[in-house]
């Protein structure tokens, strides 16, 4: 019998690449302390939970993180802070996020105020996974206590004897960092498209959209395009340049991760 060819992106015209914003690392990667019950398969639960939703209030995230991931609400007030500190990147916005939340706590209202501030679902999903990120990784230490491996700093040798011993030291860990960031993203992306598809196996233009949040996406290191706008699924078909993508097609999680994983390069 013949066998059945397995589904994948045509070839694009364009070369994407993707590379890591390594600040949602190194900002977003709390160095705190979970609990065992804090795993991919409790955050399943919660994509489960909430599948119907494109946002998740305050209140909702309390509830359901007590449930699912059986935190405290202190833990669960830390970790939606510090994703609404990355997320929104508007000093505009975060000005007057402010000025509303000191207007409700004058007013008594404060407890309310927070309790119907809202995150978007699928992108607040990407940030709790890389909080195992620690947890996974094969540098068990902190990274700036690690002396790399001679192997792991192949990119920063040519540089080193220019530099301090501290400074050289630190460029290497950093070097380090970021490959062992890649092969984390590398390692779990699929699992976080899963996530972002709220359990289901295959997902549409907006919702890998909000990858933008961890990876970019561009014909180069330096040219960074809208995410999910170089992939040809989702382009305009060359006949008709008429008619828009249907950015509503959805494309199987299998074929985008291989896509993506391929096209993932190490930052310059």
């Amino acid at each position: 019998m013949r066998k059945k060819a397995v589904p994948s992106l045509k070839s694009d015209a364009t070369q994407a690449v993707y590379w890591l914003r390594s600040e949602v690392f190194e900002q977003g990667v709390l160095p705190i302390s979970l609990p065992p019950s804090y795993s991919l398969a409790s955050l399943m639960k919660i994509s489960a939970e909430l599948t119907d939703l494109t946002m998740v209030t305050f209140s909702e995230w309390l509830n359901v993180s007590s449930k699912c991931l059986g935190i405290s609400n202190d833990l669960a007030m830390v970790l939606f802070n510090a994703f609404e500190a990355i997320f929104i990147d508007d000093p505009t916005v975060t000005l007057q996020n402010t000025r509303d939340e000191l207007g409700a706590q004058e007013n008594g209202l404060l407890d309310a105020y927070r309790a119907n501030k809202s995150v978007p679902l699928p992108s607040f999903l990407i940030f709790l996974f890389i909080q195992l990120y620690h947890r996974n990784s094969p540098l068990a230490s902190p990274r700036h206590d690690v002396w790399p491996q001679e192997a792991s700093t192949v990119a920063s040798v040519g540089m080193q004897p220019m530099l301090s011993p501290t400074r050289a030291m630190a460029l290497s860990a950093r070097v380090t960092d970021h490959e062992d960031q890649l092969q984390f993203v590398k390692r779990h992306l699929y699992d976080m498209l899963v996530l972002v598809a709220l359990g289901k196996y295959k997902v549409s233009l907006p919702q890998i959209q909000d990858f933008q949040l961890l990876l970019y996406e561009g014909e180069n290191l330096t040219k960074e395009t809208s995410f999910g706008s170089l992939m040809p699924c989702w382009q305009k078909p060359a006949q008709s340049k008429e008619q828009p993508a249907d950015k509503t097609q959805l494309v199987d999680i299998s074929v985008l991760q291989t896509y993506v994983s391929q096209r993932l390069v190490q930052n310059s």
